[in-house]
């Protein structure tokens, strides 16, 4: 399947569309999440694996854009970061509309299963449902979490 990996770390890029490669699936890098937006407008792919922290616009607002186009809310979106995040943090991604997250550096086996989970969603989430309900249950979680 073709995955949407999105760095501005030129080495991070390629050490995951290899990883990719490996798995049997088809990486469509961007450096950029400029770069990625123009990539998924103009062909939407089922997975997309962001950098949260990146110049210009980030991973996060990456996920908005994603969600708010017609016929993608279903997309599933992994934020990638490579420092430890605050509960608020977490939030705020699941808020956006990520739903999961991958911890850089990415072990190729924890990539492997992360990728089966997110198929096994997408094969199983009816096209009218998409994040809005994970954002919904991310957000019911997260104020559990503070009460």
């Amino acid at each position: 399947m073709k995955v949407l990996i999105v760095d501005d770390e030129p080495t991070t890029l390629k050490i995951l569309a290899a990883a990719l490669k490996n798995l049997g699936h088809q990486p469509v890098p961007a450096a950029s999440a400029e770069e990625a937006w123009a990539i998924f407008d103009k062909e939407p792919v089922s997975i997309v694996a962001s950098d949260w922290m990146m110049p210009g616009m980030n991973g996060l607002a990456l996920c908005q854009k994603i969600r708010k186009r017609p016929n993608t809310r279903n997309t599933f979106v992994f934020i990638m970061t490579g420092k430890k995040n605050s509960a608020e943090d977490y939030c705020r991604a699941f808020s956006s509309g990520a739903n999961d997250f991958l911890f850089k550096p990415v072990d190729p086996h924890v990539l492997d299963n992360q990728l089966r989970m997110a198929q096994r969603v997408l094969d199983i989430t009816p096209p009218s449902q998409g994040s809005r309900s994970t954002a919904k249950i991310s957000q019911s979680i997260a104020k559990d979490d503070h009460d």
